[in-house]
């Protein structure tokens, strides 16, 4: 188990270094994974329709989620439609973020001037980060990608420490 965990760190370590060169490619595979996952969805919600025999309403609705991932899965301009909402999304919820903390930081500013400013700081550049995300959303697709690459590196080198640590009586939740 030790030598594998460490393996299967190092691997995906050296995934996330590969996505580091290429994040609009680990971006743009969010399509594919989205697809799959309501085409999975999908046949689970249809299994389970026929395993209680009265549920036709799931039977039907999964029908149409696998339906919709397999499109999806098939279909590259709706995959890429899917990708620049997902663009916007993330800019959206930026700019919602920043416009709460601009508002905690204008409520604070009685108790705490040091972290009303702070907070009015922050809110503004979320504001400003969520503009810019609207109006540059392959810029945010790029950001998200090294995001995303970046997590992966940091699992990968928890994996490795965790088989450096491991012990042979121990398991990963303890």
């Amino acid at each position: 188990m030790k030598a594998l965990s460490i393996i299967t760190g190092v691997c995906t370590l050296l995934l996330g270094a590969y996505g580091f060169c290429v994040p609009l490619r680990i971006f743009l595979s969010l399509g594919w994974i989205l697809g799959a996952l309501y085409l999975f969805n999908g046949l689970t919600l249809v299994i389970g329709a026929f395993q209680k025999k009265k549920e036709t309403w799931q039977g039907v609705l999964g029908g149409l989620v696998a339906l919709f991932g397999l499109i999806m899965l098939c279909n590259l301009w709706l995959r890429f439609l899917n990708d620049m909402m997902m663009a916007y999304f993330a800019g959206l919820s930026v700019l919602a973020c920043g416009v709460c903390i601009l508002v905690a930081g204008i409520n604070t500013w009685k108790t705490s001037k040091g972290m009303a400013v702070l907070n009015i700081l922050c809110g503004v550049l979320g504001i400003l980060g969520g503009i810019f995300a609207f109006l540059h959303p392959i810029m945010t697709m790029i950001s998200v990608g090294y995001i995303i690459c970046f997590n992966v590196m940091v699992q990968g080198i928890g994996m490795i420490a965790w088989g450096i640590a491991y012990k042979k009586n121990e398991t990963p939740a303890e």
